[in-house]
């Protein structure tokens, strides 16, 4: 398609799922537009993905300043985050109203920082966005609501047992 906007997405595995509905929605002969999803390979994790940081650096380089690229790389940790159920109740409040009675309070600044350090300790992450010469945004994609963890998945963090069940909805 010569001159539209192209979109570049470059994400871990949960972008298969934008992949799919890209090919649903072209199955249904409905415009998807001029969109490139891209399942970034992680090194040491087995053999996953489908394109390189070479190659994907390559396609971010080829981006013209009126295309977009999206990138989705803390699927994981979001999923992590919001699939915690700890002994002691917590909630993610801008402020003291609407918290949980009794639940330990975290305030939105706290995770805001801990996703910036994340985001900026990245350092393939920022090649990308200095490489980019178009707009970048940044995808999370929300915790899984259902499905999830029906035989009580849990993990240990800093020594406590953390069970792994549904977000809530």
């Amino acid at each position: 398609m010569s001159g539209s906007r192209r979109v570049l997405i470059i994400g871990n595995s949960h972008t298969q799922m934008i992949k799919d509905a890209i090919a649903v929605r072209a199955g249904e002969g409905k415009s998807t537009g001029d969109i490139e999803v891209c399942w970034l390979m992680s090194r040491g994790k087995g053999e996953f993905g489908d394109t390189s940081r070479e190659d994907a650096m390559a396609k971010i380089g080829s981006l013209g300043a009126s295309d977009l690229l999206v990138t989705s790389l803390m699927g994981t940790l979001h999923n992590i985050i919001g699939l915690f159920n700890h002994e002691s109740p917590f909630a993610l409040v801008a402020g003291a109203d609407g918290a949980p009675h009794g639940a330990e309070i975290i305030p939105h600044n706290v995770m805001r920082d801990v996703l910036r350090e994340h985001v900026e300790g990245n350092e393939f992450f920022q090649q990308m966005v200095a490489a980019a010469r178009c707009l970048v945004v940044h995808f999370v994609p929300p915790p899984p609501k259902e499905g999830f963890a029906r035989g009580g998945k849990s993990r240990i963090v800093d020594g406590v047992t953390v069970q792994l069940e549904y977000a809530p909805k």
